[in-house]
């Protein structure tokens, strides 16, 4: 409603982003890409080890390294309460990424039979508060400078105070160019 009563397209654009997910990582607020780490099952075929973390150290590629210790959290604020409320979360890489991750660190036989990311529940938690703290200063910030008898902010003060409080910057891709993860 405050969105429609500001005519912010902007505005009106992150909160929906927020409640339905972001189709895309490129529109990613900071907040919601999550540092972490990746794990697998390590096997040669006869013996299995489950829970080896992937030795960051062997993969040269800069871009895949940065995608595996990266995770684009681009659901809707619904699921990730959903995440937030439960245990923490295991996310599959695809057969492709998994492919390439091999390529660095296989050794004496042995390959990755899958990978995942492990993201704490705690991370889901971090994205609500600050999404809530946002939206809270945003609104804290424009009773602050207008009030309901003033005429609304003008289209670039009120594009610049939603773009400082939602914290997206625009045509800037932090993941690299492998396929989006799915979160």
């Amino acid at each position: 409603m405050l969105a429609s009563q500001l005519r912010s397209e902007e505005l009106a654009n992150w909160v929906s982003q927020e409640l339905d997910g972001y189709k895309s990582t490129e529109e990613l607020p900071d907040y919601r890409v999550v540092s972490t780490g990746c794990f697998g099952t390590w096997t040669n075929g006869y013996w299995i080890v489950k829970g080896r973390g992937v030795p960051l150290s062997k993969v040269r590629d800069e871009k895949l390294k940065k995608f595996l210790t990266t995770f684009a959290v681009r659901d809707g604020i619904r699921t990730v309460e959903q995440h937030a409320a439960g245990s923490d979360s295991r996310f599959g890489l695809s057969a492709d990424i998994t492919s390439c991750v091999n390529h660095y660190v296989s050794e004496e036989g042995y390959v990755y039979a899958e990978i995942q990311y492990a993201i704490g529940r705690h991370e889901f938690a971090q994205i609500l508060d600050t999404v809530r703290n946002r939206l809270l200063d945003f609104v804290l910030k424009l009773d602050e400078n207008w009030s309901a008898e003033d005429n609304p902010p003008s289209k670039d003060e009120l594009s610049n105070l939603v773009s400082v409080v939602t914290g997206q910057r625009r045509g800037s891709s932090r993941l690299g160019d492998f396929p989006s993860q799915s979160g």
